[in-house]
């Protein structure tokens, strides 16, 4: 697969900070904390969970890129574009797989079996035990 150096997941440090030049939060819940106000409704515990997953894997492989040959990480941006290549019908933005990513929101069944399928996992991998049937 290739890329261009030119991505909007290539960000510098300043970008990832306000005015004021404090760091941006990264989670719904502390920018809620952040300008006082409570979240309306905080991640359902499976969300948190499997954004917490997903990103040990995304952190635990790298790719090397064809055109450069250079090792680069995974971020929400490269997945989506991988996920695209794998199930091109897979209706995902990366806007979508930045939130399930950060546990914004809950991710629906067929992007939990692609993903899955794109790190070789299980999709139960995703899922909490206590969430599992017993065996």
């Amino acid at each position: 697969m290739t890329k261009q150096m030119n991505k909007a997941s290539d960000v510098e440090a300043d970008d990832l900070a306000d005015e004021s030049g404090e760091a941006r939060p990264d989670s719904v819940l502390e920018r809620a904390e952040q300008q006082g106000k409570a979240a309306i409704d905080p991640p359902h515990v499976a969300t948190v969970y499997f954004a917490k997953r997903f990103q040990e894997l995304a952190a635990s492989m790298h790719v090397r890129m064809l055109d450069t040959d250079r090792v680069r990480k995974l971020t929400p941006l490269r997945i989506q574009r991988m996920l695209k290549e794998q199930a091109p019908d897979l209706p995902v933005s990366q806007t979508q797989i930045y939130r399930y990513f950060h546990g914004e929101a809950p991710p629906r069944l067929d992007v939990v079996y692609e993903l899955a399928r794109l790190f070789g996992v299980p999709p139960t991998y995703f899922v909490p035990d206590e969430f599992l049937p017993e065996k």
